[in-house]
């Protein structure tokens, strides 16, 4: 058993030095506590059971009804959350046991205003307290407050690169069709280059046909539930066919080549996580939609699932040994049947459901996901 105190300087320092990410920003390289933390907040959400009996009415109401005050606002007043990191390295809290049961995977950093980016470090992301940034985070917390998770580790796969539209990562870190993931040695970047522009062009059409669509049924006032004549669906499509992604073959060479290397440099870090953290579970926030149909087959990646899935077959787990002259606690291998032995779970920025309807429904998702052998090892 591990204290507070050791996991962070095990986190922080390799045999007394500081421990390096080699994951650049526009300075330095960025230090740990800058794309991990902790769930340890200020004040915390009551439990599920005074939650539940607190909003026993608004819990069931259906749709948009008016009576429904399990809400942001309501909650916060009820439980006085505050989602700030609170630390738990500190005179205080630095001797207590850490909490190992769960290592809860995102995908990466969405975008940030400049005001917030200043705030990073000391372990402050996944705290964020912005209007919107605060309702992803409440989410978070009602998916976790089920367990016992407080003060668990978190982080992204994907260190250091942010951008908030999902669809764009699984297609730049190839995770859209795993054969042509930055794993396989049988396909080069020529052809990585190639398809990455193909799924660009298909996912440019497919948003381009939308929009357009849209905007010639209200040019013709047609019902958004009734579909469009066939000849101007046809003319939509031969004017999208001519549209061109605005990264060319070319600049996603250049792509290519810069992804792969935050893809391999945000694995090495995720193993430092891992070995130091040893997680009995290891938790994704983002469910595969759809799995391979046969085993062998590459997989058709959608979700943050599919990326972790993609990132425990890297050859950088069959690399790391344990050594402890290296601060390597554990084989890659150990660590590498951690995240295939991952569970999944509704992303805390699921769209279209508001905080009731995900409480509702997801609130026991990590307890009925997590297998029996590792529930007997949990604290």
């Amino acid at each position: 058993m591990s204290t507070n105190r050791e996991i962070y300087e095990k986190l922080t320092k390799v045999n007394g030095k500081e421990y390096n990410t080699d994951i650049p920003d526009s300075n330095n390289y960025q230090s740990i506590d800058t794309f991990a933390s902790f769930l340890s907040d200020k004040h915390d959400l009551k439990s599920n059971e005074e939650l539940e009996n607190e909003f026993a009415e608004s819990l069931r109401t259906k749709d948009k009804d008016e009576n429904n005050y399990f809400d942001k606002k309501h909650i916060k007043d009820f439980c006085s959350a505050d989602f700030h990191y609170k630390d738990i390295f500190d005179d205080e809290h630095g001797d207590d046991e850490f909490n190992d049961n769960y290592l809860f995977l995102a995908m990466n950093c969405a975008l940030r205003s400049e005001d917030t980016k200043n705030k990073r470090g000391s372990w402050e992301m996944f705290h964020d307290i912005t209007d919107r940034g605060e309702s992803q985070m409440l989410n978070l917390r009602l998916l976790t407050n089920g367990v016992n998770a407080k003060g668990c580790y978190i982080t992204d796969a994907l260190k250091g690169y942010e951008d908030s539209a999902s669809d764009k990562i699984i297609r730049n870190f190839m995770v859209k069709d795993s054969h042509y993931s930055f794993n396989n040695p049988e396909v080069n970047d020529k052809q990585r280059a190639e398809m990455l522009y193909k799924w660009d062009k298909e996912a440019l059409d497919a948003s381009e046909k939308s929009k357009r669509r849209k905007s010639k049924k209200e040019e013709l006032g047609i019902d958004s539930k009734h579909s469009l004549p066939k000849k101007e669906k046809d003319k939509i499509s031969k004017d999208v066919e001519k549209l061109t992604p605005v990264n060319s073959e070319k600049d996603d060479l250049d792509i290519i080549d810069e992804n792969r290397d935050i893809y391999n440099k945000s694995i090495n870090v995720l193993i430092h996580e891992l070995d130091v953290i040893f997680p009995k579970q290891v938790v994704i926030f983002g469910n595969r939609e759809k799995a391979p149909k046969a085993k062998g087959d590459s997989i058709k990646g959608e979700s943050t699932t599919d990326l972790v899935n993609i990132i425990a077959d890297s050859p950088l787990f069959r690399r790391y040994k344990k050594d402890s002259k290296k601060g390597h606690y554990h084989d890659g291998s150990e660590l590498q049947k951690l995240l295939k032995n991952a569970i999944s779970i509704t992303h805390y920025s699921v769209q279209g459901k508001n905080c009731r309807d995900l409480f509702n429904e997801k609130k026991d998702s990590i307890a009925k996901a997590t297998p029996i052998n590792i529930k007997k090892q949990l604290k």
